[in-house]
């Protein structure tokens, strides 16, 4: 169930739900899912053989009103430039990884051997590689596992601290919304007092998911003085106003 809330301290409030993806033909948007292997600062190591040198990502294949316009895969070996505990020395790491990958049916496709490196310089200028990449297409789950890592040319099992790996799945999708154009079902809004004052200063609305739907766009517009009273000026809560009487625009008065 999806919600959504709004605030504010008046009851006069007028509030109406436009989707406009449901005027469209289709949708566009894309979706991103990663997983990333790295120490977490005073963690565990990531050394070789253990789970914590293996990720996997796995993407949402498209529905029966989706299509995708491409996906991308991208592997990262990078330098945490935020990393809490400092590494003074000069070392040029190289890192073998093994890397499964699945298309969108969750057929195995070929195994690929990738070698990525960087050069990391604390104490120079020059010759500085923070991070390398490569980029795949059209797998919907991959598989990363460290295989061997070179510190300064020797092998070792523990990957240096303040690097990453991060795996990224990245899909273009559209959606057909033809045929969705019947709008969005409100549930009934729900209204409450946050402050024990007697007076409700929150409403809380709900709808049903939409099937295609990416995002939802909620409008609401703030009525403050239709209707005011000069015998009751401080009385927010006097004067009732019908919707038919209050003239709007969203083009032009929505927040």
């Amino acid at each position: 169930m999806n919600m959504n809330k709004a605030k504010n301290s008046s009851q006069k409030i007028l509030m109406a739900l436009v989707m406009a993806i449901q005027t469209t033909w289709s949708f566009a948007g894309v979706i991103p899912t990663s997983a990333t292997i790295a120490t977490n600062y005073q963690g565990t190591p990531v050394i070789i053989g253990n789970n914590n040198a293996q990720a996997t990502i796995t993407a949402t294949t498209p529905g029966i009103l989706s299509w995708d316009q491409f996906v991308l895969n991208r592997i990262t070996l990078g330098v945490d430039m935020n990393y809490k505990q400092f590494a003074g020395n000069n070392e040029d790491i190289k890192v073998k990884f093994n890397v499964k990958r699945w298309n969108v049916n969750m057929t195995p496709m070929a195994d690929s051997t990738v070698y990525l490196s960087v050069n990391y310089r604390p104490t120079m200028d020059t010759n500085y590689r923070q991070s390398q990449r490569i980029q795949f297409k059209n797998a919907y789950k991959m598989q990363i596992r460290i295989d061997s890592i070179y510190v300064n040319g020797t092998a070792t099992t523990t990957l240096p601290s303040y690097l990453f790996v991060k795996g990224e799945i990245w899909v273009d999708r559209y959606t057909n919304l033809t045929g969705l154009n019947n709008g969005i079902a409100m549930l009934s809004p729900l209204f409450e007092d946050k402050d024990c004052n007697g007076k409700n200063d929150e409403v809380t609305l709900k709808w049903a998911p939409k099937l295609g739907a990416v995002e939802y766009q909620l409008e609401w517009l703030h009525v403050n003085d239709y209707g005011f009273d000069p015998n009751h000026p401080n009385d927010p809560n006097f004067t009732t106003i019908d919707s038919n009487n209050v003239a709007y625009n969203f083009k032009y008065n929505s927040t």
